[in-house]
């Protein structure tokens, strides 16, 4: 694509998003946003008590969601007076400047294909339809987008200022949500072996040291919130016993569910049937233990139980759970924005006890305007024909031994799709949509090549 389809590509975002707005009441933000309400008690709290503190208990501190969102949520319902326009305003631009990333990173790569990866990373129906609601996705997303920008910025020219950047932009990112916290453990070993990849493997010293620069901006950047969850109890870390506790049983109910065969509801209810039993069983009494300490007994037993399930169990739950990381397009959003469908497939799939989310979009869509049908189908064909070209383009990678950019690719697509182990969703798909979209990208450079 030509610079000259910039404006086209602009007035169509702007057009889009304009229809979005109109068709949205007061209280789609919040309505539709899968744990909105998890974020805005901590904005609320933040303008009621000036701190991170439980909304009707301003003695005990917040410590379930980490800072960044909720500061910024905080901060644009103060500007609007209560509204979310300024909230939907400032994460469709936050949209827009990813897929700028993304199309400088794409340029770089593939000069002349920058535009089509702003267009395919801004009107992806995931990405679209989640900038609308309160949720972190959107912040999350550019800001991990961005600290890629600066691993390929390294990559091209290995340095101390991009890795320094990257780290801050690293530490923002975890600041947002957790998901990338695991990678601090080897943050640092990323920078020399990317400058290996470009012929510096002599200067790995150097490359080390900046990576454990990077490294440390990083943590100093955590620190604070750290601090304030040991502060609160929960030891000096990022993630609570709460939340380690919450999504280890989440695990463990698609286990039960794949496992027995039967709907997430049931394996659910069976996974809380596990819990209660293991409350009865706990050394001494249960309502004499803190909080914290229910959460981590819950954890330390229910690392035993993930671990109970049969091999073959864990490989269908794979399966599924990789189908849907990849697979499905995330037009939910959009429909249910659009007020074009009667219930969500999510809803579908927990209350109506549908096998799997494909059965459970089926059945929603049996409920839903006509439109929602199309704009359904126009998602699939998005999603297979990226998915597709993806697969062309990892071959292309290899073969023009770009192997700094096959670096940063898969191991970001890898870390992401494992990191959520078998909850899987579109949206948690937000941060590598500009890694998938370059994939698909060097397919179709590929294919026009042969051509």
């Amino acid at each position: 694509m030509r610079t000259a389809t910039l404006p086209l590509i602009a007035i169509s975002f702007l057009a889009v998003n304009g229809l979005l707005l109109w068709a949205a009441d007061a209280d789609t933000a919040m309505r539709h946003g899968a744990d909105a309400a998890s974020w805005l008690q901590p904005a609320q709290a933040l303008l009621r008590h000036g701190a991170f503190v439980q909304l009707d208990d301003p003695s005990t501190l917040q410590t379930f969601r980490p800072p960044l969102y909720p500061l910024m949520l905080a901060g644009l319902l103060w500007l609007g007076g209560g509204s979310f326009l300024p909230l939907v305003l400032a994460q469709v631009v936050l949209l827009f400047l990813t897929g700028w990333l993304a199309r400088a990173i794409t340029e770089d790569c593939l000069p002349g294909y920058g535009d089509l990866a702003l267009a395919l990373v801004i009107f992806n129906p995931s990405a679209l339809g989640t900038a609308h609601l309160v949720q972190s996705d959107t912040l999350y997303a550019f800001l991990v987008t961005a600290t890629l920008w600066m691993l390929f910025s390294f990559a091209r020219r290995p340095g101390w200022q991009p890795a320094l950047a990257a780290g801050v932009l690293f530490g923002l990112a975890c600041l947002v949500r957790t998901t990338g916290q695991f990678l601090l453990y080897v943050w640092p070993l990323a920078f020399p072996i990317l400058a290996a990849t470009v012929g510096q493997a002599r200067q790995w010293k150097r490359q080390l040291a900046a990576g454990l620069a990077s490294l440390l901006v990083a943590v100093l950047l955590l620190l604070p919130w750290m601090a304030h969850n040991h502060a609160a109890g929960e030891g000096f870390s990022l993630s609570t016993a709460r939340l380690k506790s919450d999504f280890l049983w989440d695990q463990i109910a698609y286990l039960e569910k794949y496992d027995r065969g039967v709907s997430i509801s049931e394996a659910e209810a069976a996974g809380k049937q596990k819990r209660e039993i293991l409350a009865l069983a706990s050394p001494g009494q249960w309502q004499q233990l803190s909080e914290r300490q229910r959460y981590e007994h819950l954890v330390d037993h229910g690392f035993e139980t993930f671990l109970s399930y049969p091999t073959r169990t864990f490989a269908v739950s794979f399966a599924w759970a990789w189908a849907q990381f990849f697979a499905i397009p995330g037009v939910s959003n959009l429909t249910n924005i659009l007020a074009l469908t009667e219930a969500e497939p999510f809803q579908v799939f927990v209350s109506e006890g549908s096998r799997t989310y494909l059965e459970a979009g089926l059945a929603a869509l049996k409920q839903a305007h006509p439109a929602a049908t199309v704009l359904t189908a126009l998602g699939f064909l998005y999603v297979i024909l990226l998915r597709a070209l993806g697969l062309i383009g990892l071959g292309a990678m290899i073969v023009r031994r770009h192997w700094p950019q096959l670096l940063i690719v898969v191991g970001g697509i890898a870390y992401f799709a494992l990191i959520h182990l078998f909850v899987a969703n579109s949206r948690y798909r937000l941060p590598i949509e500009p890694l998938l979209v370059l994939l698909a990208i060097y397919g179709l450079d590929a294919l026009r090549r042969r051509s």
